[in-house]
């Protein structure tokens, strides 16, 4: 599978590492977030590309083979009190790229719900990730290491600042922006309406101040 699962686990020493688990074994706010960001008519289209023909994700079944299969897109579930609710990584080995996103369990008890989980993914996505993918893929490809160094660049810069720029974008609504708003839009019709309503507010509160 090129859609992977992954849980951060520490020993009693505190030494940690990722591994890689199925789906299933994902806390069950973090199983429930990412079936419903697939569900979305958006999230499928993001992750789509990175599915082999029969990959699931919950209830959700990918049918073909994705065009960026050789590719990965990672799902990361870590639990850090007082951490960000999420994070986003692009890295680049010898045989493919990987896009991955970092889910925080270890959240306010208010916001431990598959809403706000779902918000996450979202905002890691569309966000920070989105606008990089296929120009990144493209040039991994064609062997452009030029092109591939200036947008390793760019995303590690936009990293240094915590993604404000991207947050200015989003907030201003900005046509780079407008999957974040799409999928937000048809969340609501897979999870809780009122739910998702209340931590969109919250999410937005947080990138206008």
């Amino acid at each position: 599978m090129d859609l992977l699962f992954w849980q951060y686990s520490e020993d009693e020493n505190g030494l940690g590492e990722w591994n890689q688990v199925a789906f299933d074994k994902l806390d069950k706010n973090s199983q429930k977030a990412v079936e419903a960001f697939a569900k979305t008519e958006a999230g499928y289209e993001l992750l789509s590309p990175f599915a082999n023909e029969g990959d699931k994700i919950g209830s959700v079944e990918f049918k073909t083979k994705g065009v960026n299969s050789d590719h990965n897109f990672g799902f990361f579930e870590y639990d850090y009190d007082g951490a960000a609710y999420g994070q986003a990584d692009i890295r680049l080995g010898k045989e493919n790229a990987s896009f991955d996103l970092r889910l925080n369990i270890g959240r306010q008890t208010k916001d431990n719900n598959a809403e706000s989980m779902a918000v996450t993914i979202g905002h890691e996505s569309f966000i920070h990730l989105n606008r990089y993918i296929k120009k990144i893929i493209n040039a991994y490809n064609n062997g452009d290491y030029a092109e591939l160094k200036k947008l390793m660049n760019q995303f590690g810069k936009e990293g240094q600042t915590h993604g404000k720029g991207d947050h200015d974008g989003y907030i201003e609504k900005k046509v780079e922006y407008q999957k974040m708003y799409d999928f937000l839009t048809q969340l609501k019709s897979v999870l809780n309406p009122q739910e998702v309503n209340n931590q969109i507010k919250k999410h937005d509160a947080k990138y206008k101040k």
